[in-house]
């Protein structure tokens, strides 16, 4: 026999309010925490800029007071047309009675090197970019038990993040 049921009927389940109300707000949390983590994920690239633009300066300083040879790096902007973001390494060397700089492959292991018509261009990693007007070089030369080294200031940005790596005529090296 069929029974119909007079008065309320019960439903399991959300309402169509209920379900709008819960995915505006997961759509908040979410657009928050990825705010949050591109924040983050610029903090975390400027470090790794920062630091390897800190020690290739130092590895040139090093080496040319280990080998009493002058060293010189050059860093390329974000605006250079060849090699932006990128930076390489000359050291004078000696050919036939006479000294000129010649380019070598003064990179790390990980570091991203482009061999172009015998000079080795290191990228920039994690996106970040060189900010300054033009093309900054660091010269470092020997001079008895000091060195002489060009005064720069190597400007760094990615997103809302900067900083800049800085070297005083003593050779001392500093990230900001």
């Amino acid at each position: 026999m069929l029974s119909v049921y007079k008065g309320r009927h019960h439903q399991n389940g959300f309402t169509l309010v209920e379900v709008t109300i819960t995915v505006i707000i997961l759509g908040i949390i979410l657009s928050v925490a990825a705010v949050s983590y591109a924040r983050t994920s610029d903090g975390v690239s400027m470090t790794g800029a920062k630091r390897q633009v800190e020690t290739a300066i130092n590895r040139a300083i090093t080496s040319s007071r280990q080998e009493n040879v002058s060293y010189r790096i050059v860093f390329y902007p974000r605006t250079d047309a060849a090699h932006p973001n990128s930076y390489e390494f000359l050291r004078n060397v000696e050919s036939s009675g006479s000294w000129s700089m010649q380019p070598f492959d003064g990179s790390v292991s990980g570091e991203r090197v482009t061999a172009d018509g015998g000079h080795y261009y290191i990228k920039l990693e994690g996106g970040v970019n060189l900010t300054n007007n033009s093309v900054v070089t660091i010269d470092i030369v020997p001079s008895g038990t000091t060195l002489q080294v060009t005064e720069a200031v190597v400007y760094l940005e990615r997103g809302s993040a900067s900083s800049s790596v800085t070297v005083n005529s003593q050779g001392k090296v500093k990230a900001q």
